[in-house]
């Protein structure tokens, strides 16, 4: 990982706790302790599931190996059992999650006026967005380094 990459990712996450703690801290002033409390168990929750995120893609990589490594046997041409070898690549892009975690703290900002049920709304709603937005910037990239200069 070259060092732009490294100091963007780390820019991201400040960026994504500063955010947090702006929420926090907006919530604590408006609603008091017990919404402060809710907000932390929501946020530990969901440092939970990007934790999970983590770890799964991770075991998606080996299972991604494994799968590249039956492909090649199957593309054997001694083995008779071998199928089309120019099968078509999974596409699907991977994000590192700040997308979802960014989106689900705007979300919950825009549902705050609403109450608890706007601002679960509004983080889940938020975080499928910012997560789709986060791949369609992935694949971009992507598409920009393929083409030719």
């Amino acid at each position: 990982m070259d060092i732009l990459s490294t100091l963007r990712r780390d820019v991201q996450w400040l960026f994504a706790v500063i955010g947090v703690m702006g929420v926090v801290a907006a919530i604590y002033h408006t609603y008091g302790v017990q919404y402060t409390l809710y907000m932390l168990v929501g946020l530990g929750v969901a440092v939970h599931f990007l934790f999970q995120f983590r770890i799964s893609q991770g075991i998606d990589r080996g299972f991604k190996e494994m799968k590249e490594e039956f492909e090649k046997l199957k593309s054997n041409p001694k083995n008779p059992s071998s199928s089309n070898p120019h099968q078509k690549e999974n596409n699907e892009e991977k994000t590192t999650g700040i997308g979802a975690l960014a989106g689900m703290v705007v979300g919950g900002i825009i549902g705050l006026p609403f109450g608890a049920a706007g601002v679960l709304i509004g983080g889940v709603l938020g975080g499928i967005i910012g997560d789709l937005l986060e791949a369609e910037s992935i694949g971009e990239k992507k598409k920009r380094k393929e083409k030719p200069k």
